[in-house]
């Protein structure tokens, strides 16, 4: 009586106009996804979240990368568009790393080096240092802003600063070392007088100030 009633309630819904679905892929939090389940797979011992993570990574490469080495903001049904903000290629860079760690596979660092110098290319601010939010060759804006705050997502400056440490002593070059140096120099005053608001940066502050192993 009850699967009845349920068939019923199913036939008298499907009259309704459907709810729209929001089906876009961003490249950010695809990032932000590959690192968790990237982490997860290593922390529990479960290859079937690091085989979700490859696919994700995956995809990423294939539809959201274009053949110069730049990435894609969205993705939505098989067509890729806009330039991607620099917390995009933060994100998947992060990702990639994680991935890296996780599987040992050299592929996956490969890729993250070659993002990681793209964002640099395309983000870097030569006079200041840090990462602008969006590229130099980007649409015409009032300005172009910085955000190194931590919000609902961490801040892009925050996990490059990061990516930029790990890649620099994973591949021996110190310039990317003294870049993540820089991306936290680049917001000290916002630091020293709220550091709350960018816990990830602060992170990054404590591995720098770490002393080396002997």
């Amino acid at each position: 009586r009850l699967n009845r009633g349920h068939a019923k309630l199913f036939a008298a819904r499907e009259q309704r106009p459907r709810p729209l679905t929001d089906r876009k892929v961003l490249t950010g939090w695809n990032g932000l996804m590959i690192r968790g389940l990237a982490d997860a797979g290593r922390l529990l011992e479960n290859p079937k979240y690091l085989e979700a993570a490859e696919q994700a990574a995956d995809f990423a490469l294939k539809n959201l990368r274009t053949d110069d080495g730049r990435l894609y903001r969205t993705w939505t049904d098989g067509q890729a568009k806009l330039n991607a903000y620099v917390s995009d290629y933060a994100f998947l860079v992060d990702g990639l790393i994680a991935l890296h760690e996780a599987t040992g596979d050299t592929r996956w660092l490969d890729a993250a080096t070659a993002l990681n110098d793209r964002q640099l290319e395309l983000f870097w601010d030569e006079a200041n240092g840090g990462f602008y939010f969006t590229s130099d060759d980007h649409e015409s804006l009032l300005a172009r802003i910085k955000n190194p705050v931590d919000a609902a997502e961490p801040a892009g400056n925050s996990v490059a600063a990061a990516n930029l440490l790990y890649l620099g002593k994973k591949l021996n070059r110190p310039e990317l070392i003294e870049k993540a140096r820089q991306t936290v120099q680049s917001v000290s005053g916002l630091l020293e007088v709220s550091p709350a608001v960018a816990p990830r940066l602060a992170i990054v502050i404590g591995q720098l100030s770490a002393p080396k192993p002997e």
